[in-house]
């Protein structure tokens, strides 16, 4: 596969990301783009749009993926992560500093499904997704309080993460790779360990139930794709887009009862 095209379509769209953040910013601030331009009705009509978008995009990705019919996919994928990145970047206000590392994490996820889908180098996109679990369970932990009780939290991570550790150590040869997955392992327990510590924080009911579904997903997508990699089984692939969809669409949702709350105080 010549991955030429595609690296210029990566290299050309987040240029446009680009753009388009720096010509938005330029809108809010001369006041083109203002809650009282768009209206409270507007704004909802366009969160049905996205919740209808997420709606055909997710049987479509399943479907096509599950079928290995990369010439649909190639341009699916990474066009809902953007969709996804985009909405993430609208519904999540950089003046609280630490949704910004939302942006980053989004980003970064962005970058891992193209080069998946775009390179013929897959294995690199680890880099990117490591990341973006990393800068995740980085703004979970500036989301809540850190507490000495959150240690609970970790202990099913890492029971189930040793048990999986022990039942695949034989399939993967060499000790680098038995390395390699190891640090693999811990990057994503840090993620879900801080996710699951929303469950003693006084975040509203809504916001932990996304985090930790959505997390949980993150997690299990990445465990079943560690597995397909060992393995070679085929049933990872469809575990997997059954909740890769899902995990990017409830993790995009995690500050919306806030920014609809931001948005009413605006409107008064």
């Amino acid at each position: 596969m010549n991955s030429k095209p595609y690296l210029v379509a990566f290299v050309s769209a987040f240029g446009l990301i680009i753009i388009s953040a720096i010509i938005g910013n330029i809108f809010e601030s001369e006041g083109v783009i203002t809650v009282e331009n768009i209206g409270l009705k507007g704004i909802e009509s366009v969160m049905h749009f996205y919740f209808l978008l997420f709606i055909i995009f997710y049987p479509a990705i399943f479907y096509f993926r599950t079928n290995n019919i990369e010439e649909v996919t190639r341009i699916i994928i990474p066009l809902f992560v953007f969709m996804i990145f985009i909405f993430v970047l609208l519904t999540n206000s950089a003046d609280e500093r630490h949704n910004i590392i939302l942006y980053f994490v989004f980003l970064f996820i962005l970058t891992g499904d193209c080069i998946i889908n775009w390179s013929t180098h897959i294995k690199f996109s680890i880099i990117p997704f490591s990341l973006a679990h990393i800068l995740l369970g980085t703004y979970y932990i500036f989301d809540t309080r850190f507490k000495g009780k959150d240690f609970l939290f970790l202990i099913p991570v890492l029971i189930f993460s040793a048990l999986l550790f022990f039942m695949a150590r034989g399939e993967i040869k060499g000790a680098l790779l038995q390395s390699a997955f190891i640090i693999y392992l811990t990057i994503l327990n840090f993620m879900l360990w801080r996710a699951l510590c929303y469950l003693g924080s006084k975040q509203n009911s809504l916001k932990i139930l996304l985090v930790i579904v959505g997390s949980l997903f993150f997690y299990m997508t990445d465990i079943f794709v560690s597995l397909h990699a060992i393995y070679g089984n085929k049933m990872f692939i469809t575990l997997i887009w059954i909740i890769y969809p899902p995990a990017l669409f409830f993790l995009s949702l995690i500050n919306i009862r806030q920014f609809k709350i931001n948005l009413l105080e605006v409107k008064k």
